[in-house]
């Protein structure tokens, strides 16, 4: 029996402790995505902006000692509505402080902690529905998705994805080795926003 391609691969998980400035990591994440053609997952459905990713934004604690920020964003592929690139990214910083440090003889506000940044990738089939909805063509999505794309999607849309999320690991630890901390190990992870 061939197994279904369900589109996912392996996330991975980036583990810094140390003082950070997290509107840079932000913004060096935001502003790769925009560059590379990321946008909202419910632009322009939602009406808001394509560049809005948050879908959720917690934060523990008075003053904050811990938050949680959940981007969802979508890249359409050109010349195909039948499938979209997925990119889940998760920062999610653990028992942090606001400390004061010494910047260019100015002191400036940073975050000390840990950062935990998780990024999960997938290739979606059939995002708007059409085949689902079709009277003839909902019977064979699934035949078509593991049998006859499969192979398309395992060479040529999976290493896409890959090389997104390791550009973005790229930026985040040169960005984290300049300011000195520690990063953890490498690790894969599985998240579901």
């Amino acid at each position: 029996m061939v197994k279904a391609y369900d589109g996912t691969i392996p996330g991975i998980w980036l583990v810094y402790k140390g003082i950070f400035n997290f509107e840079h990591v932000y913004e060096l994440v935001h502003d790769f995505l925009i560059e590379n053609g990321f946008v909202d997952i419910d632009f322009p459905q939602s009406g808001g902006k394509p560049d809005m990713f948050e879908h959720r934004y917690l934060e523990k604690g008075y003053p904050v000692t811990g938050y949680w920020i959940d981007w969802h964003t979508q890249k359409l592929i050109e010349g195909n509505t039948y499938y979209r690139y997925i990119l889940d990214i998760r920062f999610q910083g653990i028992a942090v402080t606001k400390v004061e440090v010494m910047e260019q003889g100015n002191k400036v506000g940073r975050w000390k902690g840990e950062l935990d940044i998780f990024i999960d990738a997938k290739v979606e089939t059939d995002y708007k529905g059409e085949w689902a909805r079709h009277w003839f063509l909902k019977h064979f999505k699934n035949s078509y998705d593991k049998r006859i794309m499969k192979q398309e999607f395992k060479e040529m849309h999976e290493d896409s994805l890959y090389r997104y999320m390791y550009r973005i690991q790229a930026i985040l630890k040169r960005y984290f080795k300049l300011m000195g901390g520690e990063l953890a190990p490498e690790k894969t992870a599985q998240l579901r926003i």
